[in-house]
């Protein structure tokens, strides 16, 4: 690859990163990689029940602490985790926590019937 005269301008994208950074002053600002890339906090399942599990007992202090997991799924695109719990006889109270796997927290407890 030849030498160029500005730092940086070594294609079209490069060149527009650079104009940007330019134009809106954020020149040696690091640019932040997408969600693939991030190192999570909630890597696996366990992981994510786990702290589903306390953040419910936190919130539903009645339960005793006595939780089923009734279902996890994580979401690729965004890097959330759900997981679906049960309490109660037969799972009668049910509840969905969401958490962010790259930030490791918990960003709704919804109720559900």
């Amino acid at each position: 690859m030849a030498a160029c005269a500005r730092p940086g301008a070594h294609g079209f994208i490069s060149g527009l990163a650079t104009a940007y950074a330019y134009i809106f002053g954020l020149r040696g600002a690091a640019v932040s990689p997408g969600i693939g890339l991030m190192k999570r906090r909630i890597e696996t399942e366990e992981s994510a029940v786990s702290l589903a599990v306390s953040a419910a007992s936190k919130r539903y202090p009645g339960a005793g602490g006595r939780f089923e997991t009734l279902e996890t799924l994580y979401h690729e695109d965004s890097g959330d985790w759900y997981v679906a719990l049960g309490w109660g006889a037969g799972s009668a109270e049910k509840a969905v926590v969401r958490m962010d796997s790259v930030l490791g927290t918990v960003t709704d407890i919804s109720e559900a019937r």
